[in-house]
């Protein structure tokens, strides 16, 4: 049968998994795939040559970044964007019809699930109401909320997690470390900033925090990262993969794992949100039960591991925006996937 063509243009091309997902898609059996990447960096890890043409382009948040991705896709006749960023989702979802217009097609949910999923409280608030796990929080507007939360949970006896209820993937996040916490991953993160005096801990929130925060109890292991593509809200493929790194970046591996207690967990998430596409969803665990860090308004970098396993959701997603249904197969079996120093992943046998 013959593969239908697909002209793509995938940003944020420098990132880490990026050449692992470009050799994925060049071996997919539903798609030949034309692909082209697009960075805000002129320079990026991997070879130029892995892409048909490779652009620079602005930052998501930028006044241009519509125009000129707009621009790139029309000149080069493509046929699908698929965004790496929270700021690229954002800045789409409030253009979409610009994108309609020239019939360049979009793997992302509707502008309101989007709004909804860039504010944490607003996303567990809809959790709440349907009665579905969320983990324990407290919103603070102000340092005093911040300073009573803090001791209402605990601290600096115990571990208290401090993040701004906007900021997306870990960024801005503070690890207040109680006395003792001898958790060695805690904090670790690229994006994490951990904080082991009280004193320090005053000083940060004094100058860094000019908006609204959210405070929670330290978390437990294991942590996953779930591939979860819906289509109205009802779950369609799900892939669970359990972090090497429990922090999630760097990147350094998962074990895919059949888990159906978490796959119950996220259909409903899915519902509840009206997910409507494809979507990384962060947990962690409490009490022996999974719960919710936060639900991405866009797929993971590190969906590439899924790939590299064999399990074809990128295909199945963008079969869905040409009205095609592929088949993904369920997990069977637990498979570990890691990264070699050249950026691609393998099968750990």
């Amino acid at each position: 049968m013959l593969k239908q063509k697909i002209k793509i243009l995938i940003t944020c091309a420098g990132g880490i998994l990026v050449r692992s997902l470009v050799q994925n898609l060049q071996r997919s059996t539903f798609f030949d795939y034309e692909i082209y990447g697009a960075d805000t960096s002129k320079n990026i890890l991997h070879p130029k040559r892995i892409f048909k043409k490779k652009f620079t382009v602005p930052n998501g948040n930028s006044a241009n970044y519509v125009k000129k991705i707009i621009q790139i896709a029309r000149k080069e006749n493509i046929q699908v964007i698929w965004p790496g960023s929270d700021s690229e989702v954002f800045a789409i979802s409030k253009n979409i019809n610009k994108f309609k217009k020239y019939d360049i097609k979009i793997p992302i949910s509707p502008k309101k699930t989007i709004q909804n999923l860039m504010d944490k409280e607003k996303v567990y608030k809809i959790l709440k109401k349907k009665h579905i796990r969320v983990p324990d929080y407290k919103i603070c507007n102000n340092q005093d909320d911040v300073l009573n939360n803090l001791r209402f949970y605990g601290y600096p006896k115990k571990t208290v997690i401090i993040k701004p209820t906007q900021s997306r993937g870990g960024r801005d996040l503070i690890v207040a470390a109680g006395r003792g916490e001898k958790s060695r991953w805690l904090g670790r993160g690229k994006r994490e900033t951990l904080v082991q005096n009280e004193k320090k801990l005053h000083s940060i929130l004094k100058n860094r925090f000019h908006s609204k925060v959210m405070i929670m109890p330290k978390l437990s292991l294991p942590a996953y990262d779930v591939d979860i593509l819906s289509h109205a809200g009802n779950a369609i493929t799900i892939i669970t993969r359990k972090r090497i790194n429990p922090n999630g970046i760097p990147f350094e591996g998962n074990k895919i794992i059949k888990n159906p207690r978490i796959e119950s967990y996220c259909k409903k998430i899915s519902k509840a949100l009206n997910l409507n596409s494809l979507h990384d969803i962060d947990l962690m665990s409490h009490k022996n039960e999974e719960v919710l860090l936060e639900v991405n308004p866009r797929p993971s970098g590190s969906l590439a591991a899924a790939l590299e396993a064999g399990f074809p959701i990128f295909d199945a997603t963008i079969a869905k925006i040409f009205s095609r249904k592929i088949p993904v197969p369920k997990i069977n079996k637990n498979i570990s996937v890691s990264l070699k120093k050249n950026y691609l992943l393998k099968i750990d046998r």
